[in-house]
């Protein structure tokens, strides 16, 4: 194995030790929308680049929620280029997370966060009610939401440490990721601020239908603009990613779980298998039965 794969093993045995054996919820966020996204780095981290806990997900079915957590992430990353440590906060809706920053060539770029922990109770209910009365959320299904999948206690020491350590490791790493040349600090520019909601927007919905024009009113830019700032960022079209991105779910889906082909096309945003396994024959180089059976981890499936 090259040192680089090594590496990268390393990485990814984290990644899963930290979010398997703890039950908490890890992000890393900070540098996607400007990093090049073909590198085998930043695929690896990308099941990681939005929350995807069931509560976080919930509030920002409410398309301005979603905007103020994107505007929180890049306050978060003023913050952590200020202190130069990582810190324990809470979001918006209430959920503690603690933050410990990424660099590359020794500036902020990134940041590596856990969750979801619970601040004081009195907070919490008064960010419950005024998530209530400002976005049209019921205080009973926002608190039954937070008690369900919101960790009821503080993170041990040792967590924290594993968090700095990955930070480090995601450190060492990006000094050989190609970024780009927007610009590599927190102060990001309208364009920055428009590729991270697209990101966002994909990764968070891509087992669902997608089209450029909800796109475009997500990330508040028109169609026209938004496909060239991707493809000119990017090096590819957004129909293209997505399409990518799903592919690499299901790949995951066949390896790693007992779905069927039919169950993997829908989780993926695929209504059709026939037209799922056709796209997935010509991305892969076989049929997902195929790459099934060469593949996955059950092998008495």
């Amino acid at each position: 194995m090259q040192p680089r794969e090594y590496q990268f093993q390393a990485l990814r045995d984290t990644l899963t030790a930290l979010t398997a054996q703890n039950g908490v919820e890890l992000h890393i966020g900070g540098f996607f929308e400007y990093a090049d996204c073909d590198s085998p780095l930043l695929r690896l981290l990308s099941d990681y680049i939005v929350h995807e806990n069931p509560y976080c997900l919930y509030v920002k079915t409410n398309p301005s929620l979603w905007r103020e957590c994107i505007y929180l992430k890049r306050q978060m990353l003023r913050k952590l280029e200020a202190r130069k440590e990582p810190f324990y906060g809470v979001c918006h809706c209430g959920v503690g997370e603690y933050v410990s920053p990424i660099y590359c060539h020794d500036q902020v770029v990134g940041y590596v966060s856990i969750g979801c922990f619970p601040p004081d109770s009195d907070k919490l209910e008064r960010r419950f009610r005024s998530i209530s009365r400002r976005y049209g959320f019921s205080e009973e299904r926002l608190r039954s939401s937070y008690s369900q999948h919101v960790c009821p206690k503080d993170p041990p020491n040792a967590l924290l440490a594993a968090v700095d350590t990955l930070a480090l490791l995601l450190s060492c790493l990006l000094d050989d990721v190609q970024l780009g040349v927007l610009e590599l600090s927190s102060g990001q520019t309208q364009q920055q601020i428009i590729l991270q909601r697209a990101m966002e927007y994909l990764h968070t919905r891509y087992m669902r239908s997608i089209t450029m024009d909800d796109l475009a009113q997500f990330c508040k830019y028109s169609k026209s603009h938004l496909q060239h700032l991707f493809r000119k960022q990017y090096g590819t079209t957004i129909t293209a990613y997505l399409e990518a991105l799903r592919m690499e779910k299901a790949r995951a889906l066949l390896q790693n779980s007992e779905l069927s082909i039919q169950q993997i096309a829908r989780r993926v945003g695929y209504q059709d298998p026939n037209y799922f396994t056709a796209v997935f024959s010509k991305s892969h180089g076989a049929p997902p039965t195929a790459f099934r059976q060469r593949h996955n981890t059950h092998p008495h499936l």
